[in-house]
C-alpha cells in the first residue's frame, strides 16, 4: 500500500559538502532537520505552527507572482510544494509510528490543519485562471498542467463562492470522520485470552512471546502477526472461530456509522461538481476512466476464476470433513480458510512453513531485498546512524552503485508495537526532483522472530513502492511517483513481490547472511510449490472487496453493512452474522476510496512487466531499463506510454492468466 498522509519530510543526517554544494540550499536546509527533536507534543505543535505560517505566506506570494507572470507558475508552485514537504513532512507521519500517545494526538491535529491549508490554496481562483492560461512548453509540462488543473478544479476553485465554501466544509468534515475511523483501529487495545491448550498448533516460539494473565492464559491482540498465527495454525476450530469473530468486530458499530457518513460526504462533494457518484468523481483521470469500465473488468476476471475457485473450495471442504477436530457434518467457515489452506499445502507439498523463519531472520530479509536492488537495479545501501522516533526505526541511504551518486533516503520501521500503524505501507515523505533528495518510510508489522515467504513477499511489495518513490526523477516535484493514477501505482510493487517465489532470487540469501542456517533444498522447493496453490480463492476475495468499494461509492446510496451483507452472502462461503468487516476496511476510507479495484487492475500490468524479467530477474540490463523507463519518469508520462516503453508493445493479459493457473 502506498499511503499519502499529506505531510512533508526531511533528509536528516549529514550530507557531504560536495553533495550540499551540488544540491544547494534546499538540500542543506533538509539536512539540518532532526526527527528525534520532535520528542513531545509541544515541540510538534510549534513546528506545525511555523510550517503552516510559512506555507500561507508562500501561498500568498505565489498568487501575486501568478497574477504578474503566469509563465513562472509551474516552478513557483513546485517550490511551494517542496516547502510544504520539507517543513511539515514528519508531523502527520509521526501519528502513525510515534510511541507517545500525546504526540500522536498532536500530529493528527496538525494533519487536519495541513489538509485545510491545502484545500484553501487549491480553491484560489486566480491560480486556476493562471493554469488555464498557461501555454506548456512541451508534453511534460502539458501533463503537469493538466494534473494541477484537475487538482484545483477538484478542490472547487472553479465553483461559485457558495459552492466553494460548501466544498471546504465538506472536506473538513470528511477529514475528521476519516481520522476518527482510523483512530478507532490504531488505538484498539482489546485483548482475547486463551489457555495454552486452546492455542495448540502455534509454535512454541510464538507462544513464548505472548504475555500471560494471572491465570496463565495467553493475552492476544489483533495485529497482523497474531491474526495470521491463530487463524492459520490453531488446531481447534473453536479457537479460530472465537478469535475471528472478535477480530471481525474491530471498529464496531461506531465505525460503520462513520463509514456511512464518509461516503455520504463524498457523495455530497461529487454532487457539487454535477457528478453522479463518488466513484465517477474519483475515477476521472485514472486508467479505468469510469466505474462501468472498472466493474466490467471485475466481471471478466470473476468469470475467469469461477471454476478454479469452486474446485479449491471443494478441496478445503473435503479436508475439513476428514479432520477429527471438526464437528461431524460442519461446513467450511471463514475462520477455517487459512487453516485448511495451510494444511492442504502441507498435504501436497510437505514442509514446515514456520521453519523458514529460522533461516530468514529480519536482518537477513532486509539485506536480501537490498541485494536484489543492488544486483538488478544498480543501487547501494548505507545505514545512517541518526536518532529517529523509536529505537526500532532505521535510516538507510541509497546511492547509485556505479558512480556513487546520492539517490535518497529510506526509513524502515518493521515490527509491531502498541499505538503503531497496524498494517504495511510506504509513506512518500519527500518527492524527488532536480535539487531534491527523496525520502520514503516503509512501515510494517513483521514477526521479529523471522520471516516466512509470505512476509518476504509483503516486504518486497512495500519495498517496490519505496523504490518507486526514491527512483522517480521528474522535472517537477508535483510529477512524483505518488501522483500517478491509483490503478497503476501498485504495478511496480506487485511485480517485485513475485520475486519472493523465485529460487534464483532466494539464492542470494547465503551471500547476505553467511551465518544464517541455509534453507534445506527440499524445504524451499516444497514451500515454493505450495505458494502456487489457492490463487483463485485469493483473487475471489479481492474481487469482493473491489466490487463492494465501487458499489458503496456508486450512484445509488446504500447502507455500508447492508451492502456488504448482500454481496458477501452471494459469495461461496456466505456471510457470517455479526461480523462487521466494513468497520475495519480502512483502505477504502483513505486514499483507496473507489480505487480498491486498482490492486487487481495493476496486478495484470505487473504480471506483464514480470514477463520481461522471466529469463533472469537479476539481469542488470533489464533492471536498468525498468528503472529508467518505468520508475524514473514519475508522472511525467501516462501509464500506457510507460508500459510501451518498457515492454516495446501494448499491455497483454496472457502473463496474468498464466499466474492464475499457477504457472
Amino acid at each position: 500500500m502506498l499511503a499519502a498522509p499529506g505531510l512533508p519530510a526531511q533528509a536528516a543526517g549529514p550530507l557531504d559538502e560536495a553533495t550540499l554544494a551540488r544540491f544547494g540550499p534546499e538540500a542543506r536546509a533538509a539536512a539540518s532537520l532532526e526527527w528525534a527533536a520532535l520528542d513531545d507534543a509541544a515541540a510538534l505543535r510549534r513546528q506545525c505552527d511555523q510550517g503552516l505560517r510559512a506555507f500561507e505566506q508562500e501561498g500568498q506570494a505565489l498568487r501575486r507572482r501568478a497574477t504578474a507572470d503566469a509563465g513562472t507558475l509551474l516552478p513557483a508552485y513546485g517550490a511551494l510544494s517542496a516547502g510544504f514537504e520539507d517543513r511539515l513532512l514528519p508531523l502527520a507521519f509521526l501519528a502513525r509510528v510515534h510511541p507517545a500517545a500525546a504526540l500522536r494526538k498532536a500530529a493528527r491535529a496538525c494533519e487536519l490543519r495541513q489538509q485545510a491549508a491545502l484545500q484553501r490554496l487549491h480553491q484560489q481562483r486566480s491560480l486556476l485562471r493562471a493554469l488555464r492560461a498557461l501555454a506548456p512548453a512541451d508534453p511534460v509540462e502539458a501533463r503537469l498542467r493538466q494534473h494541477l488543473l484537475r487538482r484545483f478544479e477538484r478542490a472547487g476553485a472553479g465553483l461559485p463562492a457558495v459552492a466553494r465554501d460548501q466544498a471546504a466544509a465538506l472536506q473538513e468534515a470528511l477529514a475528521l470522520e476519516i481520522q476518527a475511523y482510523d483512530l478507532a483501529l490504531s488505538e484498539d487495545r482489546r485483548e482475547i485470552r486463551f489457555t495454552p491448550a486452546e492455542l495448540a498448533g502455534l509454535p512454541a516460539a510464538t507462544l513464548s512471546e505472548l504475555p500471560r494473565d494471572a491465570r496463565g492464559r495467553h493475552r492476544l491482540g489483533f495485529d497482523a502477526v497474531t491474526a495470521d498465527a491463530v487463524l492459520r495454525l490453531a488446531r481447534r476450530p473453536a479457537t479460530r472461530e472465537r478469535y475471528w469473530r472478535v477480530w471481525m468486530q474491530q471498529g464496531g458499530e461506531a465505525n460503520l456509522r462513520r463509514l456511512d457518513t464518509i461516503v455520504g460526504l463524498r457523495r455530497d462533494y461529487a454532487a457539487l461538481f454535477g457528478v453522479a457518484s463518488p466513484a465517477a468523481f474519483e475515477l476521472q483521470g485514472r486508467m479505468a476512466g469510469d466505474p462501468a469500465t472498472a466493474l466490467a473488468f471485475l466481471d471478466r476476471l470473476e468469470a475467469q476464476i469461477a471454476p478454479a475457485q469452486a474446485a479449491e473450495l471443494a478441496e478445503l471442504q473435503a479436508l475439513q470433513a476428514a479432520d477429527p477436530q471438526a464437528a461431524p457434518g460442519s461446513r467450511l467457515q471463514r475462520w477455517d480458510l487459512a487453516h485448511y489452506a495451510d494444511r492442504l499445502r502441507q498435504q501436497r507439498h510437505p514442509h514446515e512453513p514456520e521453519a523458514l523463519r529460522r533461516h530468514l531472520p529480519p536482518q537477513a530479509a532486509r539485506d536480501l531485498v537490498f541485494a536484489i536492488a543492488q544486483r538488478s537495479l544498480g543501487l547501494r545501501f548505507e545505514q545512517i546512524d541518526a536518532p529517529l522516533w523509536h529505537a526500532q526505526a532505521q535510516r538507510w541511504r541509497l546511492r547509485d552503485a556505479q558512480d556513487g551518486r546520492l539517490i535518497g533516503d529510506l526509513l524502515l520501521d518493521l515490527h509491531p508495537r502498541p499505538g503503531k500503524y497496524g498494517h504495511f505501507a510506504v509513506f512518500p515523505l519527500r518527492g524527488g526532483a532536480p535539487g531534491r533528495l527523496p525520502l520514503a518510510a516503509l512501515v510494517g508489522n513483521f514477526d521479529p522472530q523471522g520471516f516466512s515467504l509470505d512476509d518476504l513477499e509483503t516486504l518486497l511489495h512495500e519495498f517496490g513502492h519505496a523504490l518507486h518513490v526514491l527512483l522517480a526523477r521528474p522535472r517537477h516535484v508535483d510529477a512524483a511517483a505518488l501522483q500517478q493514477p491509483l490503478d497503476f501505482i501498485e504495478a511496480p510493487s506487485q511485480m517485485l513481490e513475485t520475486w519472493a517465489s523465485d529460487p534464483r532470487v532466494l539464492a542470494l540469501l547465503p551471500n547476505v547472511c553467511p551465518r544464517c542456517e541455509p534453507i534445506p533444498p527440499a524445504l524451499l522447493q516444497a514451500a515454493l510449490e505450495a505458494r502456487r496453490m489457492g490463487r483463485a480463492l485469493h483473487v475471489g476475495r479481492q474481487l469482493l472487496f473491489a466490487r463492494y468499494d465501487l458499489l458503496l461509492h456508486g450512484a445509488q446510496p446504500q447502507p455500508p453493512m447492508a451492502l456488504w451483507r448482500r454481496l458477501e452472502a452471494a459469495s461461496p462461503l456466505g456471510h457470517v452474522q455479526g461480523s462487521l468487516f466494513p468497520a475495519s476496511f480502512d483502505h477504502i476510507v483513505s486514499e483507496y476510496a473507489a480505487g480498491y479495484y486498482g490492486y487487481l487492475w495493476a496486478q495484470v500490468i505487473a504480471a506483464d512487466f514480470g514477463s520481461a524479467f522471466a529469463p533472469d530477474p537479476l539481469d542488470p540490463a533489464v533492471g536498468r531499463r525498468w528503472r529508467e523507463t518505468v520508475l524514473q519518469p514519475g508522472n511525467e508520462q501516462p501509464p500506457e506510454q510507460l508500459i510501451q516503453a518498457f515492454l516495446g508493445r501494448p499491455l497483454r493479459e496472457d502473463a496474468f492468466r498464466r499466474w492464475l493457473q499457477g504457472r
